[in-house]
Formats: C-alpha cells, structure tokens, sequence
C-alpha cells in the first residue's frame, strides 16, 4: 500500500483503489489543487489495466463455440464445407474433383448430363463446422452455389438442406437456367427456415448442410460444375 499525503489546517481521508494497490490520499480542504493532482497521480496506467481490446467481439464461423456468450445479437454465421460426396440415386451422372467447394476460384466439382443420364447425383456438402450462442434462434438459412453449364437446358432438380446426412425440408429448387459462365445463386433467405426448425446442435453437428441436384431434358452431354458452396445460419438471441 501506498501513501500519499498532502498536509493542511483540516484533514480527511480518501481511499483510491487501483488494479493493482489501494493508495490513501490525506487531502485538507485548502489545499483543492493539490488534491486533484494527487488523485490524477493515482489512476492506474495503461500497462496496468491489462486485457484485451477485442473483448465481447464476434468469433468467426469455425470457432468451435469459442466466444459464442459475447456474440453479437442479432447475428449471423458463414462457412465452407470440408465434406463433400456424391451420393447416388439411379441412373445419374456422378460428380468428381470434390475437394474444391471452398473458395470461387474456378477449381469445381463436375459431372456430365447425357441422354442416358439426365440427372446430376446429390452434390452433399456438409461439415460446415457452425456454431451459433446458445440462447439463440434460428431466424433463416441461405445457401450460396457458384455454378455453370456449358450449355443451355440445365436446371436444379433439388437444393435441400441435410439433417443428420439426410435431406430434409422444403424443396428450394429454382427454374433457372443454369448460367454458361460461373455466377452465384442464393437460396433461402435471413427469414426462411425451409420449412423446419433448428436448434443449436442441429447447426453444430457434422451431419448439416445442403443437397443439390441438376437436370436437363436436353440428350445432350452437358459440362456442369459447381465451385463453391457457402451456407449462412442466420439468427436472434433470447435473452
């Protein structure tokens, strides 16, 4: 403990407390200047605050469930998948190259559309390693898809979310035609659920995430690719 006395014709006592000390500054009522600078003095430093300046900030979208109390409410969580298969179902065409959904960098995942073969495999990405806080709820679910076709004619067959590897939901499918150049299409919004409701651990697990398929009634062999795959859970928080 430190003292720090300023002397005059009254006095009385006043305890500063610190981080680190509790100082006793003996002040007299003459003295008002001498008092403030003594209590200017006593503040603590910078250095001895300590701390960090990110604290009650946002984690990322793969943070395990680090920092999920402090996360900022409403909020949203974004993330790539790091599993990837095609999953059959008939006579359709199987995608390869599967390792590559997780940037817009051209390097997809692709099948071929034939007369025998009208219809893509489910393209199932999931492990998205999510974690949203755990007083939250799920408001809406958006799923972003980068893909092409080398030509006209190709449509989604299917676009639904997976729950525990298997599909389920609302059908979200579009009647669009497939750009010939890589463009991103949106699915589902910050207020569409796909028909169900999600809890927590639903988000968190290895078994979420989105199924696609692509058609054609062309009997053509149609180049289709997808190079990037990008789900985003979107919530508010009970507090």
């Amino acid at each position: 403990m430190a003292m720090l006395s300023v002397f005059g014709c009254r006095t009385g006592l006043e305890q500063l407390v610190t981080n680190d000390a509790a100082v006793i500054v003996v002040v007299s009522d003459a003295g008002s200047s001498n008092r403030d600078a003594a209590l200017s003095d006593a503040q603590p430093n910078d250095a001895s605050m300590g701390g960090d300046s990110s604290i009650g900030s946002d984690a990322g979208a793969r943070d395990g469930g680090s920092g999920m109390d402090s996360a900022t409410c409403p909020g949203t969580r974004s993330a790539t998948p790091s599993f990837v298969r095609s999953v059959a179902s008939g006579d359709q065409s199987v995608w390869t190259n599967l390792d590559t959904l997780d940037a817009s960098d051209d390097d997809a995942a692709q099948t071929s559309l034939t007369f025998f073969e009208r219809e893509s495999e489910r393209l199932e990405a999931t492990s998205f390693g999510l974690d949203i806080p755990p007083q939250a709820t799920v408001t809406g679910i958006s799923v972003a898809v980068r893909r092409r076709a080398s030509f006209m004619g190709v449509i989604d067959s299917q676009v639904r979310l997976i729950r525990d590897g298997a599909p389920v939901g609302q059908n979200r499918a579009l009647l669009a035609e497939w750009p010939n150049a890589f463009a991103e299409q949106t699915y589902g919004n910050p207020g569409d659920t796909w028909g169900l409701t999600w809890t927590r651990e639903q988000i968190r697990a290895p078994g979420f995430g989105v199924g696609i398929r692509a058609v054609t009634d062309l009997g053509l062999g149609i180049d289709i690719a997808i190079d990037l795959v990008r789900v985003t859970v979107h919530y508010t928080c009970n507090n």
